[in-house]
């Protein structure tokens, strides 16, 4: 029999020319030459696709690493296209390995003479695969969420993992004929449905679920399922994330649960009649050491429904600084942070907090305060924010934000490759202002209306730079990459902030500031070593006007997203990834060691 690496230009993979491996690799040649330059780049650089984002990327990328898909002839990926049983086909068979026999036919009649013919015919061999009936395979049909739930199973015998039933979490998998098979995923792991509530079988697949779905299969081989009972003793509440914030789904009565899935913060996982949802395993106990009163809604323009002396109080929901709580009386709303003084009951604040003009965080900011108690509560708005009185009038201010135990502001992830390879102060402040605006930007075209300095690069005999461009005038060198570049400072990079917004220059600041931003909904863009290090100085030069310029082998820049108390989060344009944690004090050392360098809006 002969064995084959099929490398067709004419062959489809998730629709898509299957090429070889060098297709969609970089240039041996430029890579080193970038990698020889200023801006330290990972090893294993691969092509990336610029419109895969967010949840599926991790999945593409493993799944491009391991050769066993491509993209569309444009260099796109095209993850919301529907995939048809024929590159389904292609796709178990590369995954798994499986020896092509280039002459060899299905038993399928309408696959015979079909592009994918060798493919289909490996995976029916392997038992992968069954047809739709009356010995048709309909290899240009489209795949459903069930059927590549049954080819999953097959392919990776995973129906031998389950030593029981499985509950069936999912309402509409019930009486499903892949109920079974879409079980195995769920338990697993490798499949949480749509919003934890619905599994939506018979829905075709995109190229995004399927690559997810593979891609996890694929990494959870070797995984055992190991699901457990939990007897919950007292009434408890769901919720759609590990987070009280999150809002209470349902309550139940006490009875045994089924644990999918366990949280570092005490939570877990459990099937329910809305699907996969949290609960804690402990509930919230805070001690309230003050009279205090309750609302039958989180404001203080509710009805007060109860006064109470100090006692320890259980919290089952958080709504901004409002507690729901368990009384005699039912649950109601409490606020730990009013006090009584002269009849008023005030607020104390505990966090540096930003004044805005309106409730919304594109906004003007009229004052910045320390934190301080006998703030006058005079209205509740949307979605946490509080209008106070201050010493300039009526302002608005997010409690939620500065409250919440752990905050992330969805900041969009964009990756700055392969276009822009030392672009990444660019992109970064290209995510801070899609943050902001709302709106899409062309990363070339915005990266082309930075400032540039551009003084030619020259060098002694040994190599050396002797002469370049000044980052306080401009983008020194190349952004591309193409040919030598470095980096822009924050000064003349807020030139192109202040287009679009009211830029603000943090240099100098403590990393203190740079968190109360953070907290008070504002984003900041960060210049640190790669991959949060201390910098590595690699060459100094001169500019023409004789100032000395350091330059450091692993410049860097990325966007702090998020915040807790233990750790700052940030998109990393380089990787492309979203809300990566970093411990503050490795972060802070980092950004002190490169000059303490920051923008961000007012």
């Amino acid at each position: 029999m002969k064995t084959i690496k099929i490398t067709m230009a004419s062959a489809l993979l998730f629709g898509a020319i299957i090429a070889p491996s060098s297709s969609f690799a970089v240039s041996e040649t430029v890579t080193q030459k970038n990698n020889a330059q200023l801006e330290n780049y990972e090893d294993d650089y691969y092509y990336q696709f610029p419109d895969v984002i967010g949840w599926a990327k991790p999945s593409v990328d493993y799944l491009v690493k391991k050769k066993v898909l491509s993209g569309l002839p444009d260099g796109t990926f095209g993850p919301n296209l529907e995939i048809d049983r024929a590159s389904a086909a292609i796709i178990m068979a590369k995954i798994l390995n499986l020896q092509i026999d280039a002459s060899a036919k299905p038993s399928f009649k309408d696959s015979q003479k079909h592009w994918a013919t060798p493919y289909i015919a490996a995976v029916e061999k392997a038992g992968i695969i069954k047809g739709v009936g009356n010995g048709n395979f309909e290899p240009s049909g489209k795949l459903t969420r069930a059927a590549m739930a049954s080819m999953l199973v097959h392919a990776y015998n995973l129906d031998k993992k389950a030593t029981e039933k499985l509950p069936t979490v999912f309402r509409d998998l019930k009486g499903h004929w892949s109920e079974k098979s879409a079980n195995l995923l769920v338990a697993l792991g490798i499949s949480l449905g749509y919003g934890g509530s619905h599994w939506y079988p018979d829905n075709t697949i995109t190229r995004a679920e399927a690559a997810s779905l593979v891609a996890r299969t694929d990494q959870s081989k070797d995984k055992e399922i190991k699901l457990k009972q939990v007897t919950m003793k007292q009434h408890y509440f769901i919720y759609p994330e590990t987070s009280l914030h999150s809002g209470i789904l349902a309550e139940y009565a006490p009875q045994t649960v089924t644990v999918f899935d366990e949280s570092e913060n005490g939570w877990i996982k459990i099937a329910t009649d809305h699907g996969l949802k949290w609960t804690p395993l402990k509930e919230k106990q805070v001690y309230i050491d003050k009279n205090f009163v309750t609302f039958d809604r989180p404001s203080r323009t509710g009805y007060v429904v109860g006064k109470y002396p100090p006692q320890t109080v259980t919290v089952v929901e958080e709504n901004s600084i409002w507690l729901k709580i368990r009384t005699s009386e039912g649950l109601q709303w409490m606020n730990p942070y009013l006090k009584e003084d002269e009849g008023k009951e005030l607020t104390y604040i505990p966090r540096t907090f930003f004044a805005y003009d309106s409730p919304n965080f594109s906004s003007k900011i009229s004052g910045k305060y320390a934190p301080q108690g006998g703030i006058e509560e005079l209205a509740m708005g949307d979605d946490g924010w509080v209008q106070i009185r201050t010493d300039k009038g009526p302002k608005w201010i997010n409690m939620s934000y500065l409250l919440r135990p752990k905050l992330l502001l969805n900041v969009p992830a964009i990756n700055q490759l392969p276009e822009l390879q030392k672009g990444s102060a660019v992109v970064s402040l290209q995510m801070l202002l899609e943050y902001y605006t709302g709106r899409s930007l062309n990363k070339v075209d915005f990266a082309n209306q930075m400032p540039f300095d551009t003084t030619r690069r020259q060098t002694t005999g040994d190599g050396k730079i002797s002469v370049w461009g000044d980052p306080d005038i401009g983008f020194v060198g190349d952004v591309r990459g193409i040919n030598y570049g470095y980096s822009i400072n924050p000064a003349p990079l807020k030139q192109l902030l202040d287009k679009h917004a009211r830029g603000t220059d943090l240099t100098g600041q403590d990393f203190s500031v740079l968190e109360s931003y953070v907290r008070n909904g504002k984003p900041v863009v960060a210049w640190v070593g790669n991959k949060i290090t201390a910098p590595q100085l690699e060459q100094t030069w001169k500019t023409p006007q004789g100032k000395t310029v350091n330059g450091y082998r692993n410049a860097h820049t990325i966007i702090i997203t998020g915040v807790d108390d233990r750790n700052i989060y940030y998109n990393d344009p380089l990787d492309g990834k979203k809300d990566q944690p970093m411990v503050k004090s490795r972060f802070e050392h980092s950004y002190n060691q490169m000059g303490k360098k920051a923008l961000s809006i007012d």
